[in-house]
């Protein structure tokens, strides 16, 4: 639900045990004290299917029943009881029977604008991540920003609580970037979505680029990219490809045609998402996040940076381990040549 707009339910379903005679129908009305809202009510036409112990109260509408109240004009989350009614018209439209049908305890999202659903990063038909809302990005995004009103403000205090690394899913599960170390293997269709790193909640960098995209997507908020960047080919550090493996973008130390696998980027980090710890990874590559001309790393809560270029100099470093005398490159030793996906510019 968006903030500034009415409440919408597309259907609403009430099992009647009792012997009342609804004949063709009536309307179903529900009436709750949302918090900051005034009173939300309902007032939804139904129809009736007659099971054999019992009747159903069918409201449903593809355009939705609007509440009589504008939400307000932040984003917030309402925890709130509706109180439903099951009143009875003749067919001159007089009510002739208003029958208790129960209370809900209901939970509303409110974002800033109209929520972005998460698509997987191969495609939005994706057969094993098909998309949508996820329930435990609203929580997270919402909670975050409740009582924000504007883009700045709700970018603001969603970056802050995940700086603070101790993000959970809606049933209580922290989530981690390298929590199981070197064996954090993520499933094989994990296409590096949001869905993965829900499923598994301990994940890698491309995930939670991911994830932080779409806390922001989910209030509406446009213009969140992800930037990937991977260590390039340097003759002057004797950095190259393995010719036998043509199609790894992997880099080796090349000493006298040997290609020894002993090259990785590292985090400077000391603290990361969930506890999680990325150092015993020889990756060589990293996901992290633009918006509005910055860069943020959500999987160590750095940021922002003015590029892509400042970031690495400062967030991490290359090592070649060389046993106990490893070389490492590092700060302004650091260069757009060093890496595929950095432009000179920055």
């Amino acid at each position: 639900m968006v903030a500034g707009e009415k409440m919408i339910l597309n259907k609403v379903v009430l099992k009647d045990n009792s012997s009342v005679s609804y004949g063709s129908g009536g309307y179903i009305k529900g009436e709750g004290l949302g918090s900051g809202t005034g009173n939300i009510k309902f007032n939804i036409p139904f129809g009736i299917e007659t099971e054999s112990t019992y009747n159903l109260l069918i409201g449903e509408s593809t355009g939705g029943f609007e509440s009589d109240v504008i939400l307000p004009n932040n984003i917030n989350v309402l925890n709130f009881p509706i109180y439903w009614k099951a009143e009875v018209r003749d067919s001159n439209n007089a009510i002739t029977k208003v029958e208790d049908a129960g209370v809900t305890n209901s939970k509303a999202y409110i974002t800033l604008n109209t929520p972005i659903p998460s698509i997987c990063p191969v495609g939005a038909n994706c057969a094993s991540h098909p998309g949508g809302l996820y329930e435990s990005v609203l929580n997270i995004s919402c909670s975050a920003a409740k009582g924000k009103s504007t883009e700045t403000d709700a970018f603001n205090t969603i970056w802050n609580e995940v700086k603070d690394l101790n993000l959970e899913t809606l049933d209580g599960r922290t989530l981690k970037y390298y929590g199981a170390g070197i064996n954090t293997i993520p499933p094989n269709y994990s296409h590096n979505s949001t869905a993965a790193l829900l499923e598994t909640s301990d994940d890698r960098c491309g995930m939670w680029a991911s994830f932080f995209e779409d806390l922001l997507k989910i209030q509406g908020i446009e213009g969140v990219g992800k930037e990937v960047f991977y260590i390039a080919e340097n003759e002057s550090r004797n950095l190259k490809r393995n010719p036998q493996d043509p199609s790894s973008t992997r880099v080796y130390y090349k000493v006298n045609n040997y290609y020894s696998d002993i090259v990785s980027l590292r985090q400077r980090s000391s603290i990361f998402q969930g506890g999680g710890d990325p150092s015993p990874v020889p990756f060589q590559d990293h996901v992290v996040n633009s918006y509005n001309n910055k860069i943020y790393d959500a999987t160590s809560g750095k940021g922002a940076y003015n590029n892509l270029l400042e970031y690495v100099r400062q967030e991490t470093y290359i090592k070649v381990n060389l046993g106990t005398t490893p070389i490492i490159y590092e700060y302004n030793n650091l260069s757009y040549n060093d890496f595929i996906g950095i432009e000179e510019q920055e």
